[in-house]
């Protein structure tokens, strides 16, 4: 976790770690840990008395002194968050699972927004899409949630995405900007079920599906072919193709731009694999095709080894 995040204990927890550090340290002043934070007296009364939150980095010093056991102390966190009141998770559930910080990050990529110290969202345009986001934010805690209908926009606690932002590596999560880190790729490439959240993050936003699984992005080379190389470990793919389009950007006195946008598709043999390991999709429509597609292609598969069976 960043050292930098902000951790309040419950109070019976707060009072047996000051208590045993009182004790180790054969004083009774509130203000004595500061030999052990280097920091000023002031700073160490104002943990001691509750009116401000330890760093983690500072609780991590207090708990080895007091020699509490990390299992113990997250099990006594009350809040964890970043300065700001709307980013504070109360009743945090540590320890977060490493799936739904790569399933917010992948989601912050493909149709979301990261803004360093001030604010992130994810777009939602389907009931079905926002109930799954508040349910898989649900892992982390009481999480603060803001969903402007108008805009489609679901803002959530700037935390999670500024864990996700440190512990992958990733600080530019604009579509035409952003590329996987080293420390992704490796995650990713190593753990299956790490992958499957990317991947379902991806069709989710920007996939097709249809007679076939098509997920088209804009014009940053760098990060499809990252998405290629990731994604081609456990599932096949088709070669890699890229189009131009005309797109409207002023209504009045029309005008229109050329883009580039790249397309990936899934190759048809790995359907059956990535089907029952991504199932259900959250958005209706998307997931009645993703099953129909199942449906016809396993079923021509199934015929196709009944003829070679024949034919022998």
């Amino acid at each position: 976790m960043p050292e930098d995040l902000f951790i309040e204990l419950k109070e019976e927890e707060h009072k047996k770690l000051f208590s045993i550090i009182q004790s180790k340290l054969c004083s009774k002043y509130k203000n004595c840990n500061y030999v052990l934070l280097k920091c000023p007296k002031y700073h160490a009364q104002r943990l001691f008395n509750q009116e401000i939150r330890f760093t983690i980095k500072e609780l991590e010093i207090l708990r080895k002194f007091a020699d509490i056991s990390e299992e113990e102390i997250e099990n006594n966190i009350e809040n964890i968050g970043n300065h700001e009141d709307g980013t504070i998770i109360k009743n945090p559930r540590f320890p977060f699972n490493l799936k739904d910080i790569i399933y917010v990050a992948s989601h912050l990529m493909f149709d979301g927004s990261y803004r360093y110290k001030k604010g992130n969202y994810f777009y939602v345009h389907e009931t079905s899409l926002l109930e799954y986001h508040k349910m898989r934010l649900n892992n982390f805690g009481e999480v603060p949630i803001n969903f402007i209908e108008k805009e489609e926009q679901l803002y959530f606690s700037y935390t999670i995405a500024f864990i996700a932002s440190k512990l992958l590596e990733i600080n530019d999560f604009r579509s035409l900007k952003v590329t996987l880190s080293n420390k992704f790729k490796i995650l990713v490439k190593e753990n299956k079920e790490l992958l499957d959240e990317f991947i379902k993050a991806m069709i989710i936003n920007e996939g097709y599906i249809e007679d076939k699984i098509r997920i088209e992005l804009g014009d940053n080379e760098e990060f499809v072919k990252d998405i290629y190389e990731v994604v081609s470990v456990f599932y096949k793919l088709n070669n890699l193709r890229h189009r131009f389009r005309s797109i409207e950007f002023k209504k009045v006195n029309k005008k229109y731009v050329n883009t580039k946008s790249w397309i990936i598709e899934i190759n048809p043999t790995s359907f059956q694999l990535l089907y029952e390991s991504i199932n259900p999709l959250p958005i209706d429509y998307k997931q009645i095709n993703f099953e129909l597609l199942y449906k016809r292609k396993t079923r021509t598969w199934s015929q196709r080894k009944v003829k070679q069976k024949n034919l022998s």
